[in-house]
């Protein structure tokens, strides 16, 4: 993050801040979005910015709306600079939702395919474990949407407002189906941002300079193309979760495919 990006993060904050001083009534809801902000700079954060995190962590404990915009002016005097947070841009279909094959194009049209789609629930929980447990992290969801239907959109809402709420609606991008997802990246695609996706096309375009994480999940990796970092889609949640953080950290991982390990303990199993 360039120090233009955190002074718009401060700008926004700031702003946030004097609505509140208008309207009382959504003190809660801003506080909330400017800590959340705000943490995410504390990790980013050195030791040669020992100062700026001092203060941040100051308004993010004190629990009051005028402290932190105090602290914010201060903060922004100090002009913090080349500080990039990673973001995790996280796919929908055969990612966070279960994959399910259709006979006819027309099903993809119709009313409740997207609502209806089970969740592949080890995946969602953990990124909903990295929503609250690595808040440094901005999590966004990056998925496309048939533009010329009149449900996809709403429906992908609709099954993230059911499980996964965290992730809010200025979070949530769809581009059109066919459009390259790299063209809906705000402010442009950077070295650390992370894709996590079950389509190899879409990691491939994704690097460089970013970085691609394939979520194997049990029926795709059938030619073996990606030969960057990959998850299986079937771990524990805890689990899942702090390999995407060590991939984002700068691990790579390359777990088996789901069907490739129980073949491999198959072959193992001692003869009886």
């Amino acid at each position: 993050m360039t120090e233009q990006d955190i002074m718009e993060v401060i700008s926004e904050v700031n702003q946030r801040v004097a609505n509140v001083e208008k309207e009382r009534t959504a003190e809660q809801v801003t506080f909330r979005l400017a800590i959340k902000r705000l943490t995410r700079l504390i990790g980013q954060l050195g030791e040669d910015h020992a100062a700026e995190a001092e203060l941040i962590q100051f308004a993010a404990d004190s629990k009051d709306i005028d402290i932190l915009k105090e602290r914010l002016v201060q903060i922004n005097s100090f002009g913090l600079r080349n500080i990039e947070e990673p973001r995790l841009f996280i796919d929908m279909d055969g990612t966070l939702a279960k994959f399910q094959t259709v006979d006819t194009l027309e099903k993809l049209y119709e009313k409740g395919y997207f609502y209806n789609l089970p969740p592949n629930e080890n995946v969602v929980e953990a990124i909903r474990n990295i929503i609250n447990n690595h808040p440094e992290k901005e999590v966004y969801i990056l998925s496309a949407v048939l533009s010329d239907s009149k449900y996809a959109k709403a429906e992908k809402d609709a099954w993230l407002n059911k499980y996964l709420p965290e992730i809010d609606a200025e979070h949530r991008i769809y581009p059109p189906c066919g459009d390259s997802k790299l063209a809906y990246v705000p402010g442009g695609i950077r070295t650390t941002d992370f894709l996590l996706d079950d389509y190899t096309h879409n990691l491939i375009l994704w690097e460089p300079p970013a970085k691609g994480i394939k979520l194997l999940n049990g029926i795709n990796h059938t030619r073996g193309t990606w030969q960057g970092s990959m998850l299986r889609f079937d771990k524990k949640p805890e689990q899942l979760a702090a390999d995407i953080v060590k991939v984002i950290e700068g691990a790579q991982m390359k777990d088996m495919r789901p069907q490739d390990k129980i073949l491999h303990q198959e072959q193992k199993a001692p003869k009886l």
